[in-house]
């Protein structure tokens, strides 16, 4: 039996169906059948009294293009650019190019193969910063760009951030969606769910980095003030802290160092131990050693302590030091940095009961690394 399927052609397989300029429209075909048309499409007409065209090779990776219209700058009427992109990029979700425009340099657009627009004499075409989000392979733009009229002036970059009225936002961000654009330490980038770039910022280019909550402010050079708006507050202040460490490696000419995200690390006292885990010869256990549950090895009795046992006197007997990421030494506030639970998992602030209880830790650096909210060591209390 014959395959009645309008979509297949029992000689050549699947009917190609695209969409492509034909006698001065765009159609879309089935195989050799056109089954739609843009009808308007042959009596448009944009007038102009100057026409450029020009070609635009965008090496791979690269970002902050200034399009300035061919030398027109803000007098365009009339902008069409088609992208070419290299043979060996064989993968169609990577061949796409980003553009933002001048007044608003870091709210990123896109397009594939053809990107228009057009203006009047009254609302002319903004110029565009165009990135090739590509890493791997360049792509080659041709621009045609016209003006309706005789006017024109030369483009000025102006760095006054008062030229932009309002801020740039981004929300829902992660510290991870922050980074390095493809190892240039000159730039960083902040990327969407998708892992694609949104937002390209020269770290010279920061004149200030402020956090408030969640939310970090930047101070740009050329756009002005940036908004990024984290899940958190931990988020915030681990992004801080790595973009502050960025702009520091650049301007001092070295590459990035690692970026602290690491938890800080307690070490027990001796009498702290482990069921899973044995503490080598002459060594401690320390936060990170087995599953996070220790238990102090002996009983610790009321009436050693005048029948209360605070949070200082647990710091004391249950940790020899605190650790960061580069091994400096935290000081802890008991009050604040020990959090006492009894064995229903009711908090208290010290004990004067005897019972099981459990020590847990809120520890943090300096950036805002923590302790892992499930370590805890279990003691026994006497009278």
């Amino acid at each position: 039996m014959s395959d009645c399927n309008p979509n297949i052609n029992r000689f050549f397989g699947a009917l190609q169906t695209h969409i492509k300029p034909y006698n001065g429209s765009f159609v879309a075909v089935e195989g050799p059948n056109m089954t739609h048309k843009i009808t308007s499409m042959p009596y448009l007409k944009f007038p102009y009294q100057q026409v450029l065209t020009g070609r635009v090779t965008l090496r791979a990776g690269q970002t902050n293009y200034l399009l300035n219209h061919l030398g027109l700058g803000d007098n365009a009427t009339f902008l069409a650019i088609t992208a070419q992109y290299d043979n060996s990029s064989k993968f169609e979700a990577d061949n796409y190019v980003q553009y933002s425009y001048y007044s608003d340099k870091n709210r990123i657009y896109s397009f594939a193969q053809m990107l228009v627009l057009t203006g009047n004499s009254e609302n002319r075409v903004e110029q565009l910063y165009i990135h090739n989000p590509n890493q791997n392979v360049p792509v080659v733009l041709e621009i045609m760009v016209a003006v309706i009229d005789d006017f024109y002036n030369f483009f000025e970059e102006n760095s006054d951030s008062s030229s932009v009225s309002n801020s740039v936002t981004f929300e829902n961000i992660s510290n991870s969606d922050v980074d390095i654009w493809d190892n240039d330490d000159s730039m960083m980038i902040v990327k969407n769910s998708s892992g694609q770039a949104m937002l390209y910022l020269n770290l010279q280019d920061i004149n200030a980095l402020n956090r408030d909550g969640k939310i970090l402010t930047i101070d740009e050079k050329s756009v002005g003030i940036i908004l990024l708006i984290f899940v958190s507050e931990f988020e915030a202040t681990q992004a801080k802290s790595k973009i502050n460490q960025w702009i520091n490696d650049y301007s001092n000419g070295v590459s990035s160092t690692p970026i602290d995200d690491y938890e800080p690390i307690i070490t027990f006292s001796n009498s702290v131990v482990d069921d899973q885990v044995a503490a080598a010869y002459g060594s401690t256990l320390t936060s990170l050693d087995g599953d996070g549950s220790f238990v102090y090895n002996s009983s610790i009795s009321l009436s050693d302590y005048n029948t209360e046992i605070t949070k200082v006197n647990l710091k004391d007997l249950l940790i020899s030091k605190v650790e960061d990421f580069e091994s400096s030494i935290i000081v802890l506030n008991a009050t604040n940095a020990l959090l006492l639970k009894t064995e229903g998992n009711i908090s208290v602030n010290n004990i004067v009961n005897p019972g099981e209880y459990y020590v847990f830790f809120d520890i943090t650096d300096a950036i805002g690394n923590k302790v892992n909210s499930g370590i805890n060591v279990k003691i026994n209390i006497v009278g």
